[in-house]
Order: structure tokens, then sequence, then C-alpha cells
């Protein structure tokens, strides 16, 4: 049961740092523009 949980846990984990390595890129983008939008 342990081992169960432990899997799970796992793939929850592999998947929120997956989800996270697709939307950093878009964040830093976004951000990136409105900075710019800012300065100028």
């Amino acid at each position: 049961m342990a081992t169960f949980i432990t899997y799970f846990y796992l793939r929850w984990v592999y998947s929120a740092i997956n989800a996270a390595s697709k939307v950093a890129p878009n964040l830093a983008k976004s951000f990136t523009n409105s900075s710019l939008v800012v300065s100028a």
C-alpha cells in the first residue's frame, strides 16, 4: 500500500514539474514583453 502511495506521489510530482517546465517559458516571455512595454 505504501509503495502505491509513493508511486502515485512521484507521478504527481513528475507531472507538476512537467507542467511547470511547459509554463515557465511562456511566463518568462510574457514577463519580458510586459517589462519592455513598461520601460518603453
